[in-house]
């Protein structure tokens, strides 16, 4: 079932020293963005995607899979903007 991730193949990231981010789909095969779940692959939910990003769950409710997972993925993480600019006075 696994792959070295190259050329369509699901690569199993479980054990990899230095995953950059497994939230990210930047790559041009379709099974970008696939993590291990037992013994299998599966995407990331919405709901998963939501909360790795600090964002309420359902806040792209009205939105399609890949909608969501592009607006999610081009925000920035809520709680730490609201880090940086507590500090600001």
């Amino acid at each position: 079932m696994w792959g070295n991730g190259l050329n369509g193949n699901c690569k199993n990231v479980t054990y990899e020293d230095k995953i950059n981010c497994v939230t990210l789909k930047q790559d041009r095969f379709s099974n970008s963005g696939l993590v291990e779940f037992g013994s299998f692959c599966r995407y990331l939910t919405t709901r998963e995607l939501e909360l790795a990003q600090t964002l309420p769950v359902g806040y792209t409710k009205g939105l399609s899979i890949r909608q969501a997972q592009n607006v999610i993925g081009d925000g920035w993480t809520i709680d730490v903007i609201a880090h940086i600019l507590s500090n600001i006075n």
